[in-house]
C-alpha cells in the first residue's frame, strides 16, 4: 500500500498510518471533512515514503502492521533530523506504555472515537488552516468588500 494525497492544498497534513483499509479511510474521510490535508499509508515504508516525499503536521499512527510495523517507523522517523519534530498519536488497543516506550505524543485508543479523534488532532496541530480560529468569517483572502447598497446608506 502507498500513499494518497488528498485535502485542501495548504491545510494542515495528517498523516493516517493503518493497515486496517476500512479504518484508514473513515479517519482519513472524517478528518477531510474537518478541512485537514490528508495522506494516508497502509504500513510504516509507505509512511516513510510519504514523510519523504509530502512531510506531515502529525501523524496518526497504528503499531501492529505487515511490511514495517509502527514501531519501526517511529524509530526510523525519531532518528531523521527532517521528521523528528513531528508528533506522533498512537491509534492502538495497546497500552499506554507501549505509547510511551516509542515516546508518542499521545494515544488513541481503539476502538477510535471520532469525537475524541477530532480533539487530539486539534490539540496537537491546531485548527486545518493556520489562521482559522473559531467563529472567524470563512473569506476568501484578499476578498474585496463589498460596497454598501444604496438603500443602507445614511441620508
Amino acid at each position: 500500500m502507498d500513499f494518497i494525497a488528498r485535502g485542501h492544498g495548504g491545510a494542515r497534513r495528517i498523516l493516517v498510518v493503518e493497515d486496517d483499509a476500512d479504518l484508514r479511510e473513515s479517519v482519513a474521510q472524517s478528518l477531510l471533512e474537518e478541512g485537514y490535508d490528508v495522506e494516508v499509508a497502509g504500513d510504516g515504508r509507505a509512511a516513510l515514503n510519504a514523510l519523504d516525499r509530502v512531510g506531515a503536521d502529525l501523524v496518526l499512527l497504528d503499531l501492529m502492521m505487515p511490511i514495517m510495523s509502527g514501531w519501526e517507523f517511529r524509530e526510523r522517523q525519531r532518528n531523521s533530523p527532517a521528521f523528528a519534530h513531528i508528533p506522533v498519536v498512537v491509534m492502538s488497543a495497546t497500552s499506554t506504555l507501549e505509547a510511551a516506550a516509542i515516546e508518542a505524543a499521545d494515544l488513541l485508543p481503539k476502538p477510535l472515537s471520532l469525537p475524541e479523534l477530532l480533539q487530539m488532532v486539534r490539540r496537537h496541530v491546531g485548527a486545518p488552516w493556520a489562521d482559522d480560529f473559531e467563529g472567524a468569517p470563512k473569506t476568501e483572502p484578499n476578498a474585496p468588500i463589498p460596497a454598501p447598497d444604496e438603500d443602507s446608506r445614511p441620508h
